[in-house]
């Protein structure tokens, strides 16, 4: 907090520490410690040790035990000490200003009372509404210092049940010892109806109410806050009816807004924009309209805390104020959304960011939109799209959520024109660690395609899971969720352990009613699944696509009895080409065949056959001597039956020593231009049985050319 403070309250006050011990045993002061006003002083005076100290103790114990009197209600408090026994200050009678002016005055320290106006939470800047108000000056080695002691009291809030004000007592540190250039700008000294100039702190003096009046209104947030307003002027005239109000905020804070409408003190937060951009915040009003406007800006930081009557508790408040007179014809609708546009700084600072949008607002003619962001890799985000005519309904059939390694792209489909807010939500900050998904932007995109779109209603993520990764199975050719397939073609490639692995199983299904899904008849007809390579301790599996109809399409991965995953098919093209044969499982040598038992086949999955004649051969490892391999040949227009051969040859494979290579001569008859090759193996039962017992193994597709 100290921190915070401007050069010469730091000075006076190098151990906030020991200032907070001072407060705690101010409050902790029973309430019955006497009513006598020197009684109560000289108990306070006890706590302390310097000038500092003896100002500090009795301005807190005013906050802490006198109650803001209101202008109206009927107490019985006409001097210092009937003020003293009922706790309680009177406006007009007996100010809390004047009650610190006298408790000092019995501490012998100098402390004067300053009347004068102030510009409270309803001025107008530029107009000739203001308050009466008393503050202090007090004086410490020579040099004078300005102290609020009913502003840092508390503060008089609006009640929502019949707009009735209320006191909340919250005791404001800034208040004391205050910034004498931000002070000055809320509080100007009068005598006598003009303006005193000995009386004001600040480097530049106001010579006159008027200059007072029309001055920037700078809270106390600002130096607390670093903040640097960059919109100087305190009443803005605008003709398109468009505003921008910019300040520097070099330290991470969250900020918020209040417009009105002066006529009808109507709020109109939705029609503020908040802007970040390299330190620079924009709050950008739209307005509704020809009028006179007052938009209060507001801001926190979590991060700096100060200590009230409740303990530890976050810096918050006023920054600045601005009176808007718009003159132009041009009326502006209220946002989807009010609040900030862009992406956080904070999310940037943790890795989040658009990288395919540098502006908040987006104006598209096409009904299709894609937004990338950048995330960390053990990072996620989640998106919400609205439409203006229901802001507060999620659109949930309108977003394709695609993840890639190190960042995300999120697919709009947009159902009709209009403006949509877009919100992003990603898993950063201090609840990061638990799931916890914090709101990172927002953008605002304006569509004027009447063509309607949309996706599916599939909440479920997309891509690989948890079980993909922890099994060892990795994606090479599609580094996303999405398998395009142009002209109705794609394909995916995946890799397996081969020691302890599984086999692969996979399904293709169909959007059905209402966000279902439906399994396609056939599908194996258009997916290829085949065995490309073992090398490096990988088994390198890859699935082909040839998509009969244009649409979306869900890819299913299974390992064994584990579900691995799922990718989405995107085909804006059919293919008009022949559909693949249909296959109950993956093409080529099975897992047994080729890892458990290290049987070798000469020809790769999809092979040719010149003039319909090809040799083929299966190389087996010496350790299975009983084992033997068929070969089965049938056409793929049915289940013709055209070559079945026991192994024709036991001629050992001279480049490999103890290895059996196993020859097969196939030849397709004449017209048939596909077959399928399947292999079944088996072992004899003993030496002297003639019984074998097969199964089968694998299966290759052969073409004549």
């Amino acid at each position: 907090m100290e921190d915070t403070f401007w050069p010469g309250k730091r000075a006076l006050m190098p151990r906030y520490d020991h200032i907070l011990d001072l407060d705690k045993k101010v409050i902790d002061l029973p309430d019955k410690i006497g009513q006598d006003p020197k009684e109560i002083v000289d108990r306070l005076l006890q706590f302390t040790s310097s000038t500092i100290e003896k100002y500090r103790v009795l301005f807190r114990w005013i906050t802490a035990c006198i109650s803001l009197g209101q202008r109206g209600q009927l107490i019985m408090v006409r001097n210092f000490h009937q003020a003293i026994a009922h706790r309680t200050s009177s406006p007009g009678v007996i100010s809390m200003a004047t009650i610190y002016k006298e408790m000092c005055s019995l501490a012998d320290l100098p402390c004067v009372t300053v009347s004068g106006y102030a510009k409270l939470s309803s001025h107008f800047p530029g107009t000739e509404e203001r308050s009466q108000h008393t503050w202090n000056i007090i004086t410490i080695e020579g040099v004078s210092y300005y102290c609020d002691v009913a502003w840092a009291s508390g503060g008089i809030v609006k009640c929502d049940v019949g707009k009735q004000h209320l006191v909340v007592r919250s005791f404001r540190e800034e208040y004391f010892l205050a910034d004498p250039e931000q002070f000055a700008t809320e509080h100007l000294p009068l005598h006598d109806g003009h303006v005193v100039a000995d009386l004001q702190l600040n480097s530049h003096p106001f010579s006159s109410i008027e200059e007072w009046n029309n001055c920037l209104q700078v809270g106390p947030m600002v130096p607390s806050l670093g903040v640097t307003m960059l919109t100087k002027d305190s009443v803005l005239v605008t003709k398109e009816n468009t505003v921008d109000v910019k300040l520097r905020c070099p330290r991470g804070l969250r900020l918020w807004h209040n417009l009105k409408c002066q006529d009808t003190d109507k709020e109109l937060d939705h029609h503020v924009m908040q802007l970040w951009e390299e330190g620079v915040v924009t709050f950008r009003l739209q307005l509704p309209g020809k009028g006179k406007y007052k938009t209060t800006i507001y801001g926190a930081a979590e991060t700096i805390k100060h200590y009230n009557d409740k303990g530890k508790c976050n810096i918050y408040g006023v920054i600045s104020t601005y009176s808007i007179v718009a003159s132009g014809e041009l009326v502006h609708s209220p946002l989807p959304k009010d609040g900030v546009y862009g992406v956080l700084p904070q999310a940037i600072a943790a890795g989040y960011n658009c990288i395919s949008h540098t502006r908040p607002v987006i104006e598209t003619c096409s009904n299709k939109l894609t937004f990338e962001f950048a995330r960390p890799v053990d990072g996620s985000i989640i998106p919400n799209l609205f439409h203006e005519e229901r802001p507060n309904l999620k659109i949930i059939d309108s977003i394709y959520r695609e993840p890639f390694p190190k960042k995300t792209a999120l697919h709009l489909a947009l159902s009709k024109p209009g403006r949509y807010c877009l919100e992003v939500f990603a898993q950063y900050g201090p609840k990061s660690n638990s799931g916890v998904h914090t709101f990172a932007a927002r953008f605002l995109i304006i569509c004027s395609s009447e063509k309607k779109a949309c996706f599916f209603a599939d909440p479920n993520p997309w891509g690989p899971n948890e079980e993909f990764i922890q099994c060892g199975l990795t994606c090479l050719d599609v580094a996303g969720s999405t398998i395009h397939a142009p002209h109705g073609k794609g394909c995916i490639t995946f890799t397996s352990p081969i020691t302890g692995g599984r086999e692969i199983t996979y399904n293709l299904l169909a959007p059905g009613l209402r966000g279902t899904w439906k399994e396609i008849s056939n599908y194996q007809t258009w997916i290829f699944g085949e065995f490309i390579a073992r090398k490096y301790g990988l088994r390198y599996t890859r699935f082909n696509f040839r998509i009969p109809e244009r649409g979306f399409y869900q890819f299913l991965l299974g390992y064994g009895e584990k579900f691995m995953g799922r990718w989405l098919v995107a085909c804006p093209e059919a293919n008009i080409g022949d559909l693949f044969p249909i296959r109950q499982g993956l093409w080529g040598p099975s897992r047994k065949m080729s890892e458990e038992l290290g049987m070798k086949f000469s020809h790769p999955v999809r092979f040719n056959a010149v003039d319909g004649e090809v040799n083929i051969s299966v190389e087996i490892p010496p350790h299975l001597p009983q084992w033997h391999v068929f070969a089965h040949l049938r056409d793929v227009e049915g289940p013709r039956l055209m070559l079945q051969s026991k192994d024709i040859s036991r001629a050992s494979d001279s480049s490999k020593k103890g290895w059996r290579a196993i020859n097969f001569h196939l030849m397709l008859p004449d017209g048939v231009k596909t077959a399928i090759l399947t292999l079944s193996i088996g072992q004899q039962m003993s030496k002297n049985s003639k019984v074998i017992r097969t199964t089968n193994e694998g299966c290759w597709l052969v073409s004549r050319i």
